[in-house]
């Protein structure tokens, strides 16, 4: 009986390879896909999976921590609805939300259930064959993964991000639009990397911390640790004045100018020195 169950098995991985097969061949989609998040990271993964042209049906299920949006045409399931059913229904299932720890969260429970995970990536995307995606990633619109880099689980890869050569980017990280990594950079668990940001070659970012947009990454960033700027500097470093400080400046702007603007005098105007810049 033994042996006849892992006959049976083996015909059953057999037969789902050459569906696989087959679809590829004829072109024909043959895989049903449920995109588990119907916000705004749910639209944009449906579009990159649209475009593989893979997947005969694909339907969404909304994140009860984060309700749905309006997608038109689309079935979205409630969470709440047969859970394991409706999850074991789909022959592959993506989460999509920009929340690392939700994704983390139900892709864990994913892995828990044997659900399959898809990778989805948008067919304009590069990515170099010696490089490493793991499951339950969505690579974006032009994105470049190149030689020898390392993608981890659950990560999202945004449109125009650059990640190149020997680079580590481990699981559930965040990688927004038009990020550039230079090689042999090391991302740590559960990173968010703001839109825009550039991190030269070598650096280590630790992890479940924060880069802003648009900042210069130059020296190694430490765990949970929040930077920006140019170059990135620890925010809790940028002084930033208090509401009392602000309105202070102002009252003091408001003297300069009423002592700079005689109301009476028909003749010229005498500015005081400090009056040409920020008065604090």
């Amino acid at each position: 009986m033994g042996d006849g169950e892992m006959k049976n098995d083996e015909m059953k991985d057999s037969e789902i390879k050459g569906s696989e097969r087959k679809g590829r061949n004829t072109g024909e989609p043959v895989k049903r896909l449920l995109i588990w998040g119907a916000g705004d990271q749910g639209i944009v993964t449906l579009d990159c999976a649209l475009a593989m042209n893979r997947y005969s049906r694909i339907d969404f299920m909304e994140l009860k921590e984060k309700g749905h949006r309006a997608i038109p045409e689309y079935l979205i399931r409630r969470e709440d609805d047969g859970l394991d059913q409706v999850l074991k229904s789909y022959d592959e299932v993506i989460v999509a939300t920009g929340s690392n720890e939700l994704r983390e969260k139900k892709i864990s429970m994913l892995v828990s259930l044997g659900i399959p995970l898809a990778v989805i990536i948008h067919p304009t995307a590069v990515i170099s064959p010696l490089s490493r995606i793991a499951k339950g990633c969505t690579i974006h619109p032009y994105a470049v993964i190149n030689a020898y880099a390392s993608i981890g689980t659950g990560c999202i890869i945004n449109t125009q991000a650059d990640i190149e050569h020997d680079c580590v980017v481990e699981d559930f990280v965040n990688v927004c639009p038009k990020v550039s990594m230079a090689g042999h950079t090391v991302v740590g668990r559960k990173t968010f990397l703001g839109i825009g940001c550039t991190i030269i070659d070598g650096i280590r970012i630790g992890t479940e911390a924060t880069v802003g947009a648009g900042a210069v990454v130059i020296r190694d960033v430490p765990d949970h640790a929040a930077v920006a700027g140019v170059p990135a500097k620890d925010i809790r470093e940028i002084q930033v004045p208090a509401a009392g400080a602000v309105f202070l400046c102002m009252e003091n702007w408001k003297r300069s100018f009423r002592a700079a603007s005689p109301p009476r005098r028909t003749t010229g105007w005498s500015f005081p020195r400090r009056f040409l810049g920020f008065p604090c």
